[in-house]
């Protein structure tokens, strides 16, 4: 795998990375991006958080103890993964700015960086504070193999590591669907998600 693209210098503390997400529900692409994440010699582990309240989505989602149950089963086994309710206990709605400022203070010894994947990227500049984000934190994106990248604002420059990552053509919105026609298999999520859907009764019509 080539190596990763950075003009960020190397440092010597602990680098946590931090990845956000509705996980609503997690799945086997979530898993495999976060393991990319871990492989490309950036960070030294990952925090998983579901979000609490978004600010950019409806308010379907599923209750949040059960998306965190779902996220914590979907990562179980991985050592390097913590999964978080940090945004529980955090101001509403959950921006990242938020989430992020909280680790850098309470993790003084750790250096933090946010790992998001391409098209979230394409609407990095929406997000809350994005610009202070970025004057803080480097981001790690994750991208497919010969991806168009898009061209970024200045203020971009030196604050973003692109790592490579094949995607899996998985949709949350179509698992959802697929669960609510009683198809859902492990083919797409970890068994024990399947039984939380399953016990819960999610996503039925």
């Amino acid at each position: 795998m080539p190596k990763p693209r950075s003009s960020c210098r190397p440092v010597n503390r602990p680098v946590v990375g931090v990845m956000g997400g509705s996980f609503d529900p997690p799945h086997h692409g979530h898993i495999s991006i976060a393991k990319s994440f871990l492989q490309s010699g950036r960070i030294d582990r990952l925090m998983v958080v579901p979000v609490f309240v978004p600010p950019h989505k409806s308010d379907d989602l599923s209750r949040y103890e059960i998306r965190l149950n779902m996220a914590k089963a979907a990562f179980s086994g991985i050592r390097q993964i913590e999964v978080s309710d940090l945004e529980s206990r955090l101001p509403v709605p959950s921006y990242s700015w938020n989430t992020l400022m909280y680790l850098k203070d309470e993790a003084a010894g750790s250096v933090i960086r946010l790992c998001i994947g391409g098209d979230s990227l394409a609407e990095f500049t929406s997000w809350f504070r994005y610009k202070d984000i970025l004057r803080q934190f480097e981001l790690i994106v994750a991208e497919r193999p010969g991806f168009s990248r898009p061209e970024l604002p200045a203020e971009f420059t030196g604050r973003v590591t692109f790592i490579e990552h094949e995607p899996l053509d998985i949709s949350a919105t179509e698992l959802r669907r697929r669960a609510s026609d009683g198809l859902l298999s492990g083919d797409y999520i970890p068994e024990a998600v399947c039984k939380i859907i399953s016990d819960e009764g999610l996503y039925r019509k």
